[in-house]
């Protein structure tokens, strides 16, 4: 029998899993998806570093994301997603970022924040 890594519960370990995940999206390249993506932009995998460094660090209640992607724009979203909830912020513009929220039987919610 395969033995399986024992799964661990450590916020830090969720958070470097973040800041790996944007560090690998800053190596794409054009037609990352073989459809045609651009690269994620840098200023916005900088801005998207910053914004999860700060909340990393300043509010200790914050969860870390459940995943980091690139978008087919060369935009990145961080998100938040379990069986409740779908929360994803969108970096449009280093300064901007989109949010979009779903709770099953709730209408979908969609805001902009400046950062």
């Amino acid at each position: 029998m395969a033995k399986r890594p024992l799964p661990i519960d450590d916020s830090r370990s969720d958070w470097q899993r973040s800041f790996d995940d944007l560090r690998a999206l800053s190596v794409r390249e054009d037609d990352w998806d073989g459809e045609g993506a651009v690269r994620p932009k840098p200023e916005l995998l900088e801005a998207a570093a910053d914004w999860l460094r700060r909340l990393s660090t300043e509010d200790s209640s914050a969860a870390a994301p459940s995943y980091v992607s690139a978008t087919p724009c060369g935009e990145v979203a961080v998100v938040w997603r379990s069986d409740e909830l779908l929360l994803s912020a969108e970096f449009v513009e280093p300064d901007r970022i989109e949010w979009m929220r779903r709770v099953p039987g709730q209408p979908t919610e969609h805001w902009d924040q400046a950062v």
